[in-house]
C-alpha cells in the first residue's frame, strides 16, 4: 500500500477481526505494526494431555495463543501431534487455540533477548513460517517473565527474523513487507 501509493501517508489504519490495526512505514523497507492490547494474559498454567503434563501461558495477541517454553527449540513430529491434543482440549473450549513453542537465549534483561518462536496454528492444523501475533504473544511471554515495563525483542520465526516492542500491554510487530506477485482476477 505504501509502495504503490494506494495510502497517501506514511501511516495506514484498518479494521481486522483482532481488532483496529495501525501500519507505519519505517526505514529499510521495515514496517511497524500497532497490534492490539494485551488484555489477557494468564502465566504459569497447567494442564495434563494424555498423561503428560503441560506448563503453560496463555496470551491472548488478538488471536488466542497457548505459550510452551522449550529447553531445547526443535520441531517436529511429536510437537505437531501434542499440538493437536491441546487444541482439542475442553480448556480452550470451541474457539480453541494457537499453540506457540518458544525458545530463549537468556533470561539476562541487560543483554539482548532473542527468542526462538514457532505457530502451530489453528485452522492451518500445522506449523507456519510467520505468525506475528504468535511473535507478539512470544515477545510478551518474556516481557511478562523479565517484569519490565518497555522492551523491545528479536523473534526469530521459521521464515526469518521479526522484532517485537512493547510498553506496557501495547505490543508493535516490526519486520519486512516484501512484494510477492501482482494478481488480477477477472469476474
Amino acid at each position: 500500500a505504501f509502495k504503490n501509493k494506494i495510502v497517501k501517508k506514511d501511516r495506514l489504519k484498518f479494521q481486522s477481526l483482532a481488532g483496529p490495526i495501525e501500519a507505519y512505514e519505517e526505514e529499510d523497507d521495515l514496517i511497524k505494526i500497532k497490534m492490539p492490547p494485551i488484555d489477557i494474559c494468564k502465566l504459569d498454567q497447567s494442564l495434563e494431555i494424555q498423561n503428560n503434563h503441560i506448563e503453560y501461558s496463555y496470551i491472548d495477541s488478538g488471536v488466542p495463543h497457548t505459550v510452551i517454553e522449550l529447553e531445547h527449540f526443535k520441531l517436529d513430529d511429536s510437537l505437531k501431534e501434542l499440538s493437536r491434543n491441546i487444541q482439542k482440549s475442553d480448556v480452550f473450549g470451541d474457539k480453541s487455540t494457537n499453540v506457540t513453542y518458544i525458545s530463549t537465549n537468556s533470561g539476562d534483561s541487560k543483554k539482548e533477548v532473542v527468542i526462538q518462536s514457532a505457530s502451530f496454528e489453528r485452522g492451518v492444523f500445522d506449523f507456519t513460517l510467520a505468525c506475528g501475533t504468535g511473535a507478539v504473544a512470544s515477545a510478551y511471554y518474556v516481557f511478562q517473565k523479565l517484569n519490565q515495563k518497555k522492551a523491545s525483542f528479536k523473534v526469530q520465526v521459521p521464515g526469518g527474523d521479526l522484532f517485537v516492542e512493547i510498553i506496557g500491554n501495547q505490543p508493535y510487530l516490526i519486520g519486512p513487507a516484501e512484494f510477492i506477485a501482482e494478481i488480477e482476477l477477472y469476474i
